[in-house]
């Protein structure tokens, strides 16, 4: 008798693991959907559903990340600035000072940051961060140390070759910023901020001929021209550094750090 108490038990168990698996699988599979498809409104509906029936570190992580990646920098910055008055990550402290920086609240930003370069002194995310407020500030000698630092760190070779070229843009070194980005694009990387970048220094460098054979493939020779005319009388930003995507098909292009 006491012995089928126990089996029937045991199976009870067993089904409610099941069931409990089948809706963690279902809530996973949800929210691997969402992030592919990048619809924030709904993954911002469905991280907000999960913090009322659990509030944990890790989905207000994943809220606040996705308000900062829906555009919505003051949201983000009230939901992870909660974490950070008690016990701050790296994580964390990115998340808020890329909210603070979206906002213009650049001081505040590098004071941030400055905190998570504290946890962790050799963090290639943290160092390029820094590299780019630094670089909004106009201090180039700065952006260019924690630019390089974050090389030396390994972080992402695209973006860090992006903001390099960037600041040789700034400093008139044309030529140094053709080269740092000329592979990557042949390479056939093809992000928009590279593209804007080098259009940017082989314009300013005079170099119509070079702007002509790179970009025969995607433009014609009018559209070219048009760029090339555009770009050559423009003056590179010094200030202001844009972390969103520049849009190539602009005449207007900007130089951006990523």
């Amino acid at each position: 008798m006491h012995i089928k108490y126990v089996n029937v038990a045991v199976l009870l168990l067993t089904l409610t693991g099941c069931v409990s698996n089948a809706s963690f699988d279902t809530n996973s599979a949800k929210e691997t959907m969402l992030v592919n498809t990048k619809n924030y409104p709904e993954l911002i509906s469905f991280y907000k559903s999960q913090l009322r029936e659990k509030n944990t570190r890790d989905v207000r992580e994943k809220l606040s990340q996705t308000y900062l990646d829906y555009g919505d920098a003051e949201s983000a910055l009230f939901t992870i600035e909660q974490l950070n008055e008690k016990s701050p990550t790296i994580n964390s402290l990115l998340i808020q000072a890329n909210s603070e920086f979206e906002q213009g609240y650049i001081l505040a930003a590098l004071a941030t940051t400055k905190r998570a370069y504290e946890l962790e002194d050799d963090n290639a995310e943290v160092e390029n961060l820094l590299g780019v407020i630094y670089a909004s500030e106009g201090d180039i000698t700065q952006a260019r140390h924690y630019f390089n630092l974050a090389r030396k760190h390994l972080y992402d070779d695209i973006k860090i070759k992006n903001n390099l070229a960037v600041l040789d843009i700034v400093e008139g070194q044309y030529e140094v910023a053709i080269k740092r980005l000329l592979p990557v694009y042949m390479n056939e990387k093809l992000d928009d901020q590279v593209q804007a970048n080098l259009m940017m220094a082989m314009a300013k460098a005079g170099d119509f001929d070079l702007m002509k054979r790179v970009l025969a493939l995607k433009f014609n020779e009018r559209e070219i021209t048009e760029r090339y005319l555009a770009l050559k009388g423009a003056e590179p930003l010094s200030t202001g550094v844009a972390m969103s995507t520049a849009d190539p098909d602009m005449v207007d292009e900007h130089n951006a750090v990523q």
